[in-house]
């Protein structure tokens, strides 16, 4: 899945190798790769509020990324969280303001 972003020119796509990769449109290519999950990432969300990017994953965790540590020159990013809770794959990440982030999973759970 992938989802777009406050910058209308990237979009961001979750693969089965657990890896976000950030696709440039103009230039089409990846511009950044996230490196944490260690299985498909199954869900994304984009928080404009605080810059971050949300995965969930079928290795059962959430991840936050922070948007605003790019560097140009680093084609790779590693998270600044990472949330565990769920016994199957985290299927729904969303944030909830500055404070809360909520997951659903297919393990019939909802963890905030």
């Amino acid at each position: 899945g992938g989802e777009g972003s406050p910058n209308p020119g990237v979009v961001y796509c979750g693969y089965g190798d657990g890896c976000v990769r950030r696709w440039n449109i103009a230039e089409r290519r990846v511009d950044k790769t996230f490196l944490g999950h260690r299985a498909a990432v199954i869900s994304l969300h984009l928080d404009p509020v605080r810059s971050r990017l949300l995965t969930g994953s079928d290795d059962g965790t959430c991840r936050v990324w922070d948007l605003n540590l790019f560097e140009e020159d680093n084609r790779q990013m590693d998270p600044i969280a990472e949330f565990r809770g769920h016994l199957d794959g985290v299927s729904c990440v969303r944030a909830g303001g500055r404070k809360f982030l909520a997951t659903g999973s297919h393990d019939h759970t909802v963890r905030l």
